[in-house]
C-alpha cells in the first residue's frame, strides 16, 4: 500500500500543469516533475535527485546567455546570491517576467524539517489581462485630462498642445508633433509648430527639418495615417523605404 500511495503521489505531481520541486534539508533535489525540468533547457540531465539547488541556479544563469540574464560576471554573481537568499529564506510569493514575455509566479515554502517545496505557475494570461485593464484605465484618465484642459484652454492651439502633451505622456512617447491641412493646399499637411519633446537638444535637427516640410497626400506618416484612417507605425524612420520618408530626405545622421 505504501508503494502504491507513493506512486500515486508521483503521478499526481507529474500531472500538474505547474512546475513542482522539493529540496531536502541539505538543499538537494528530492522530487520534481517534468514541467520543472523544462525550466532548465539543455541542462535537464543535471536536474536529478541529489542535485544541489545552488549548482542548478549557477548552471542555469551562467549558461542561459546574455539575453535572459546580465552579461557581466559581477552582475551574474549578484543575481545568483539574490536567488539563493530567496530560496533559503522563502517568504512572499514573487513574480518574474522572462525576456520572451512570459510571466511566472514563484511560491516557495520551508517545511518543519528544513526542506523547501516550490511551485512555479505560468500567469502570462492573467498578467496580460491586468495590463490591458491598466491600459484602459490610463486611457480613461488621459481622456479626462484632455477634456478638462480643453474646457480651460483660451485658444485652439492651447487645446492641441495640452492634448499632445497628455497623449505623449500617457504612451511614454519622447516626441510628438501637430500637423494640419496646409493653407495653400488643404490636401497636403504642414506643421503648426506645436511639439512635445522630452529632449530638445536630441531632436533639434529633426524638429527644424520637419517643421519646414509639407507632406503630400499619402506620403509620410501623417499622409499615410490620414489615407488609411488608422495609426501607422515605423521602427526606423531613417530607412530608405520607411513610410516616414517624404519627397524630402531626413537630415544626414538623423
Amino acid at each position: 500500500e505504501a508503494t502504491q500511495a507513493r506512486q500515486q503521489l508521483f503521478d499526481a505531481i507529474e500531472a500538474m500543469e505547474d512546475a513542482f520541486v522539493l529540496f531536502g534539508p541539505d538543499d538537494r533535489l528530492i522530487l520534481c516533475n517534468s514541467v520543472y525540468r523544462k525550466l532548465y533547457p539543455g541542462l535537464e540531465e543535471h536536474v536529478v535527485p541529489g542535485a544541489e539547488f545552488e549548482k542548478l541556479v549557477r548552471l542555469h544563469i551562467e549558461n542561459a546567455g546574455d539575453v535572459e540574464y546580465p552579461s557581466s560576471e559581477q552582475d551574474k554573481q549578484a543575481l545568483i546570491q539574490k536567488r539563493l537568499e530567496r530560496h533559503r529564506n522563502p517568504g512572499q510569493v514573487w513574480e518574474r517576467q522572462t525576456p520572451g514575455g512570459r510571466w511566472t509566479r514563484i511560491s516557495e515554502h520551508k517545511m518543519s524539517d528544513g526542506s523547501v517545496v516550490a511551485i512555479r505557475t505560468d500567469i502570462t494570461d492573467l498578467k496580460t489581462r491586468e495590463l490591458q485593464l491598466q491600459g484602459h484605465s490610463e486611457i480613461a484618465e488621459m481622456l479626462n485630462r484632455v477634456a478638462i484642459h480643453a474646457n480651460e484652454a483660451h485658444s485652439f492651439a492651447e487645446v492641441l498642445q495640452s492634448c499632445l502633451d497628455d497623449i505623449c505622456g500617457a504612451i511614454r512617447w519622447p516626441i510628438g508633433h501637430v500637423f494640419a491641412p496646409a493653407s495653400n493646399d488643404p490636401s497636403c499637411f504642414e506643421s503648426l509648430g506645436l511639439w512635445h519633446c522630452a529632449n530638445k537638444d536630441e531632436f533639434a535637427v529633426f524638429q527644424s527639418w520637419l517643421g519646414n516640410v509639407q507632406l503630400e497626400p499619402g506620403r509620410g506618416l501623417v499622409g499615410l495615417a490620414v489615407k488609411a484612417k488608422s495609426p501607422v507605425w515605423v521602427t526606423d524612420v531613417t530607412a530608405a523605404d520607411s513610410p516616414a520618408m517624404t519627397t524630402s530626405t531626413l537630415p544626414s545622421g538623423r
